[in-house]
């Protein structure tokens, strides 16, 4: 059940659960120096407390019901110039290729080798002109690059309902990878309970 109050446990196992939502936590470094948390649900990054505030946490507590659940698969890590994090590594080390190389180029898309094919049917020869163009004008500059590839994979995914996101189409070895962090039962971090759970639900 999700908590409701401080005395509730913020994160527990309940194998009766028809609903679980499996978070995992990290912090990264902003230009200032400072210290940004960030929880991670699915493929999808939010900035703590900032998302909670504008609002785009708000559908999680439209799914809060005694059989959802919160299920917390610990802390993520990731390595940007290895193009490889937690998940990766999971899969790598069942030898999944495939389950690898996808969420790979879904996370850390290619940019050096943007003429070979990016993960789901992204193909440099198959954009228009216009679509192009801005990639051209971006030069060295790897932040904008690595934008406008997840436009181009966005409208990829609006227009070809074949085209699913690796957590989707590698289901059965993400279950495995859920399975094996719940089980570890981690303890999340304070800021985890006071800033999210606590306002969220």
């Amino acid at each position: 059940m999700l908590p409701n109050d401080s005395e509730k446990e913020p994160v527990k196992n309940n194998t009766e659960a028809k609903l679980k939502i499996y978070v995992e936590t990290f912090d990264t470094r902003l230009e200032n120096g400072q210290t940004q948390h960030c929880i991670i649900i699915g493929h999808k990054i939010f900035a703590i407390p900032q998302n909670v505030r504008d609002g785009s946490l708000s559908f999680l507590t439209s799914l809060a019901s005694p059989l959802t659940q919160i299920i917390y698969l610990g802390e993520y890590y990731k390595d940007e110039n290895e193009r490889k994090d937690k998940r990766t590594d999971f899969f790598e080390l069942l030898n999944n290729k495939q389950a690898f190389i996808d969420y790979q180029n879904y996370v850390f898309p290619d940019l050096k080798n943007f003429s070979k094919k990016i993960g789901h049917n992204l193909r440099w020869e198959n954009l228009s002109l216009d679509q192009k163009k801005p990639w051209k004008n971006f030069n060295d500059d790897k932040q904008a690059k690595k934008k406008y590839y997840n436009f181009l994979f966005r409208q990829l995914l609006a227009k070809n309902t074949e085209t699913m996101p690796p957590l989707i189409t590698n289901n059965q070895i993400w279950k495995e990878y859920c399975k094996k962090y719940e089980s570890q039962n981690s303890t999340p971090p304070q800021w985890f309970v006071d800033s999210f759970l606590k306002i969220i639900f």
